[in-house]
């Protein structure tokens, strides 16, 4: 009888109402665990069973082509690298993680920082980028009017080169910048051929001379080297650069045949103006 009566009494227990919860509590936990997802369109935590999401009202449709995958709390785990806790029945569901939570505030940073990004190319191209032309033009056209007086002090014809230039400095002050560029590009091209002629009429003379100074014993590998460097500036179109390493090779040259015939009662030869039409053929 008196088993009788605590049997009684603990199903007594068992069944009031203020052990109700208790006890469902307790049954919940005995459970498996649940697993978890990331709701796609809300980024909210939803249950593997859920068909809808709770908070969006998406609607999940299974992945046919995805191979099916075990989930197990420990493949929870290392995807996420936190296992979910399950919800209690009547309990609201917890929102995302704090690690979730800041990985798409990350995201959301990172897609308004190239947003910004962008515009800020976009603000260049239209201003920063007109501005730069600006400057390219200005600096293009002094290096120009420099070029074509070098030239004409060495010698050249620069009539066509200073039209090309008056031209180019007009469509500048008019605001036309491709233009005057392209102007500019032009006066320096017209120069070449005439350079080059009269350069290579400098080189025909001092090569005579070198091989006198050759035949008399006169080391001539850095001004070997110099004619080198004055080829190489013809063929890449930098007549500026030619010009001055023809003048410094010039000097050198007068510079040593001075040395080698002083007291023998010989003149040197004169690097002056030469010949087109004589020597040209062995130039460079």
């Amino acid at each position: 009888m008196k088993s009788d009566a605590l049997l009684r009494d603990a199903v007594r227990l068992t069944n009031h109402p203020s052990n109700v919860n208790d006890n469902r509590d307790l049954a919940e936990m005995t459970r498996e665990p649940r697993f978890f997802f990331v709701c796609g369109r809300c980024d909210m935590l939803v249950r593997e069973e859920d068909e809808r999401c709770q908070f969006c009202g998406a609607v999940f449709v299974p992945n046919e082509y995805e191979e099916p995958v075990e989930a197990t709390p420990e493949n929870v785990q290392e995807e996420s690298g936190i296992r979910p806790m399950p919800p209690l029945d009547g309990e609201v569901p917890a929102p995302p993680e704090p690690e979730v939570q800041t990985k798409v505030a990350h995201k959301v940073d990172v897609i308004e920082m190239l947003e910004d990004e962008h515009a800020n190319l976009e603000i260049e191209r239209y201003s920063g980028g007109a501005s730069r032309a600006h400057s390219y033009a200005s600096i293009l056209l002094k290096n120009t009017e420099k070029i074509i007086q070098e030239a004409a002090d060495f010698g050249a014809d620069t009539e066509k080169a200073n039209k090309y230039l008056i031209f180019a400095r007009r469509a500048f002050r008019e605001g036309r910048i491709s233009q005057a560029i392209s102007l500019a590009e032009k006066a320096r091209k017209v120069l070449i051929p005439n350079v080059t002629l009269l350069i290579r009429g400098q080189i025909s003379c001092m090569r005579e001379a070198m091989i006198e100074m050759k035949h008399r014993g006169k080391p001539l590998t850095p001004m070997i080297i110099e004619m080198k460097t004055i080829q190489k500036a013809l063929k890449d179109s930098r007549i500026d650069k030619a010009i001055k390493q023809t003048r410094s090779l010039m000097r050198e040259t007068r510079k040593a045949q001075m040395e080698l015939l002083e007291g023998l009662g010989s003149h040197p030869l004169s690097f002056g103006q030469p010949d087109p039409d004589s020597g040209v053929s062995e130039g460079i």
